[in-house]
């Protein structure tokens, strides 16, 4: 895997965790989180996620208020 550690794969991997975050903003609504659609927009009727969901919700949210740098 010669390309693991080229420069355009690096940038590759940027540029797709900051899609991941930029599409996971949308989920934010007055209650918390709510579930996404394939193509961003909140899904009323899932309601918003249980708690088992919220510790993964911050930590991905977390790299958001980090920046691109900030793990999950």
């Amino acid at each position: 895997m010669k390309w693991f550690n080229t420069l355009s794969h690096n940038r590759w991997l940027e540029q797709e965790t900051d899609r991941i975050f930029n599409f996971g903003k949308n989920a934010v609504v007055p209650t918390g989180f709510g579930w996404l659609g394939n193509k961003g927009q909140i899904k009323e009727e899932m309601g918003t996620p249980s708690l088992d969901h919220g510790a993964y919700v911050a930590r991905l949210f977390r790299g958001g208020v980090d920046g691109p740098t900030g793990r999950l």
